[in-house]
């Protein structure tokens, strides 16, 4: 969010020129959090032009602060429209400055983000993370000119020296606007970047050169960063060095908020502490409890008693030893050692269930109970198995 100390400053130069056209301003608003930047680059001649910037550039502050809306695009494009208006008016009263008009570019800035209406070449640089990348459309030939370079409909050096290279298809002149170039939604802004208003004659240099110079120059803030810009427009002696000038807004850690925010951040550590933790009982709870996976995919009674499966015998089911623990009952070791004797089928069954196993307790059931236990299982459970034929003599047969 910006503060009264906020972090911005402009310069120009006049270049080869016989006065200055260009002409911009700063305004803080919103009790200084939020700001408006507004530049424009006059054309016309003689003074011409410097009445078309200066015009222009304090309509559109004005109208900007007084016009009735909540809605910053809204309020943008009225300023546009309304120093427009302007221009036409002061043409129609002094015949004098007919033909004059000028480029603009507004910016508004506050905790949202960066939002912007041009018109004309002048450029919106944003600098960011060593990158510089140009935001608005630029509405002189030189794209078109670049275009027919790309398709082979021209060479290198014709494009170049295009004589139509810097000609306008669009400009505040007091007529319709045919092209505006202003987006929207807001560009968000984080710590480290920067905002540059430009004027075309900054275009003397390269965008190569303009990114380096801000590079080098981020520590010495706003102001150190427009003077060295414009030393360096300065230093290339161009013959026909058109006015220079550079608006340039530095986000130090104190205006704008921080790419994720603190609140964000320690949500985002709540949330993943949060995700561990459930991830860890719930992997505790399956590792450590044979029977989780099984309950849970079942019905919601957990309790209801599971259905006996006999084991596959060969007609008989087997006697099992019985007693505690594996030990014996009294007098079986004499049994043993005499020839084993099987038992009559109709009399007993064994009948092993997977809790039984598990507990090491052998159970003996007689046939009445087992097949009562097959026949007729619990309602709750999760599957009916199909129940045992019996012969006529009583034994089970097999499955």
């Amino acid at each position: 969010m910006f503060r009264k100390n906020v972090n911005f400053s402009a310069k120009e130069i006049v270049g080869q020129r016989a006065n200055q056209e260009d002409y911009s301003l700063f305004r803080l608003l919103n009790g200084s959090t939020a700001l408006l930047a507004v530049l424009s680059d006059g054309m016309g001649g003689h003074s011409s032009g410097e009445v078309a910037s200066r015009t222009a550039v304090d309509s559109f502050d004005r109208t900007f602060n007084e016009y009735p809306s909540e809605s910053t695009p809204v309020k943008l494009g009225a300023a546009l429209q309304q120093a427009n208006s302007e221009l036409a008016k002061a043409i129609r009263l002094k015949n004098d400055l007919d033909g004059m008009g000028c480029t603009l570019v507004g910016a508004y800035i506050d905790k949202n983000g960066l939002q912007w209406i041009s018109v004309g070449d002048s450029p919106l640089f944003l600098f960011r993370g060593g990158r510089l990348s140009r935001l608005n459309a630029d509405h002189s030939m030189a794209p078109l000119i670049s275009e027919s370079l790309s398709q082979g409909k021209i060479t290198k050096d014709e494009a170049q020296n295009h004589p139509n290279r810097h000609a306008l298809r669009s400009a505040v002149m007091g007529d319709e606007l045919p092209l505006i170039d202003a987006p929207n939604s807001p560009i968000a802004l984080f710590k480290g970047d920067v905002v540059i208003l430009a004027s075309d004659g900054l275009l003397t240099l390269a965008m190569k050169e303009i990114e380096q110079i801000i590079s080098r120059n981020l520590g010495g803030g706003a102001e150190t960063i427009a003077q060295r810009l414009l030393s360096a427009v300065e230093a290339k002696n161009h013959p026909r060095q058109d006015n220079t000038s550079v608006q340039v807004i530095a986000m130090p850690s104190s205006m704008i908020q921080s790419r994720f925010g603190f609140r964000k951040v320690i949500l985002y550590l709540i949330s993943l502490v949060l995700f561990a933790f459930s991830g860890f009982v719930t992997y505790y709870w399956i590792t450590n409890d044979e029977g989780a996976i099984n309950r849970l995919f079942s019905s919601s009674d957990v309790n209801a008693p599971k259905p006996v499966k006999l084991p596959e015998t060969d007609g008989l089911i087997q006697p099992q030893p019985q007693g505690l623990d594996g030990l014996k009952p009294s007098g079986q070791e004499d049994a043993d050692k005499s020839p084993a004797v099987k038992p009559p089928p109709e009399k007993t069954k064994v009948i092993e269930s997977p809790a039984q196993k598990s507990k090491k307790t052998p159970s003996v059931v007689n046939k009445k109970l087992a097949n009562e236990a097959v026949v007729n299982p619990s309602p709750d459970a999760d599957s009916s198995p199909k129940s045992i034929p019996q012969s006529d003599s009583g034994e089970a047969k097999p499955q």
